[in-house]
């Protein structure tokens, strides 16, 4: 039961969701103190009822809700038919993958289909390069295993196999990895990221697939690949954030950048974030040994300089692995990092939540009107922030979901609260 919980708590954190576009073109929500939603799911309606209090609603569009699976993951709308209307592909804990089209209806073909017994969020691209996109999302193969094997598939939209797929892995999943897609190597070819993880005992050292992959379109892996950075002790490290792709060093190449996690020996963690080259090299400066858990990582340029940093739970590094000692360390980061210019002065912000929503500048400081409270005292704000001009006036808002209200909060880029 430990190790399940474990599990959903990972599946729970592992992945950021792109929906400015979608939000902008939503002009159904409805006005109140804050826009909210309560958010109603199957397997816990006493928990959501328990807050005895009557919240505004978003008018549903025709065919909607739908229902899927347990955990559902982080829905993509995309439009996958070309018909100029955006289709939902959504994964769910129980091991489905669906496709709905914009009224709701499975779309036509072999949907909803079972891949394992629980699957990551969903990725969208044309991997094959035949000119239609493909759905790529990862899996557990089964529960009966003390740990399942990770298998890697990619679907037509219709939901028939790309030629080449699907692929094992090389040991278990490590879910808040997911899948990134993104050309690495520059053949302009997208390539699909993902890594293994393992699992630890508290007094226990338990190292094992602690692999890094990258993969053409085709199924085979890239020259060199998978790899094992080495942390320089002889144990290899666990990936255990977001495999970010990112051109730190101004060549003509991608880097996958991640946080790493081991326990070198029992009772002492070592946190650590990596830095490789397409061609599986590690970058000089890196790996960089860190304070935290590294499972909250992103990269962004908010100086304007041209190059990339890395954030990390709170802190900042430079290309080379340099800490950025006059940053503000940010404290108790607990959900995925945002960013967009928030206050138009031409810089992008921070955004993250822990006991409250932060929004902060290139140096770290809190913008005027931040920090913002889902209710006083505080709160576990466990969702991601997304940013986006949701009221079309051209001014950047923030949404973010909170533990204890299960609603979901917005607020304008000064801090005052959406009312529309």
């Amino acid at each position: 039961m430990k190790r399940y919980l474990s599990i959903l708590f990972a599946i729970l954190l592992c992945t950021s969701v792109s929906a400015q576009e979608s939000m902008r073109n939503d002009k159904s929500w409805q006005s109140g103190s804050f826009l909210k939603k309560s958010i109603t799911l199957e397997h816990l309606p006493e928990r959501l009822d328990k807050t005895g209090e009557t919240v505004s609603t978003i008018p549903l569009m025709e065919g909607w809700p739908v229902k899927v699976g347990f955990f559902p993951q982080h829905p993509l709308a995309v439009d996958l038919t070309g018909d100029g209307k955006k289709e939902v592909v959504v994964a769910d804990g129980d091991g489905w993958l669906y496709v709905f089209n914009t009224n709701g209806q499975t779309l036509s073909g072999d949907w909803p289909k079972k891949l394992g017994t629980a699957l990551s969020s969903p990725a969208i691209a044309d991997i094959d390069h035949d000119g239609e996109l493909e759905i790529i999302v990862v899996a557990f193969s089964d529960w009966e295993n003390q740990w399942p094997n990770g298998w890697v598939h990619v679907l037509k939209i219709n939901g028939e196999y790309v030629p080449g797929w699907p692929y094992m892995l090389d040991g278990g999943h490590m879910w808040t990895n997911s899948v990134s897609i993104g050309d690495i190597n520059q053949d302009g070819k997208y390539n699909i990221i993902t890594a293994t993880g393992s699992s630890f005992g508290s007094e226990q050292v338990t190292i094992h697939y602690d692999k890094l992959y990258a993969f053409y379109g085709n199924g085979s892996l890239l020259e060199n690949w998978p790899l094992r950075p080495d942390s320089g002790s002889g144990l290899s490290r666990v990936p255990s954030s977001p495999l970010v792709l990112v051109n730190l060093n101004q060549d003509s190449c991608l880097e996958v950048v991640s946080g790493f996690f081991s326990k070198e020996k029992p009772g002492e963690n070592v946190h650590a974030v990596y830095a490789v080259n397409s061609e599986g090299n590690t970058l000089s400066g890196f790996p960089v040994i860190t304070d935290y858990w590294n499972w909250v990582l992103a990269s962004a340029d908010m100086d304007n300089d041209g190059f990339y940093e890395i954030y990390c739970h709170g802190q900042k590094y430079d290309r080379f692995g340099n800490k950025d000692t006059s940053w503000k360390t940010q404290d108790g980061v607990i959900s995925l990092l945002a960013f967009a210019d928030v206050n138009g002065n031409g810089y992008p912000e921070l955004i993250y939540g822990s006991g409250a929503v932060h929004v902060v500048n290139r140096y770290g400081n809190e913008l005027p009107g931040w920090p913002q409270y889902t209710r006083p005292g505080g709160d576990i704000v466990d969702g991601n922030p997304i940013a986006g001009d949701i009221t079309g006036d051209g001014n950047i808002e923030i949404l973010i979901g909170s533990y204890y209200t299960t609603q979901i909060f917005a607020w304008h880029h000064d801090g005052t609260p959406v009312s529309l």
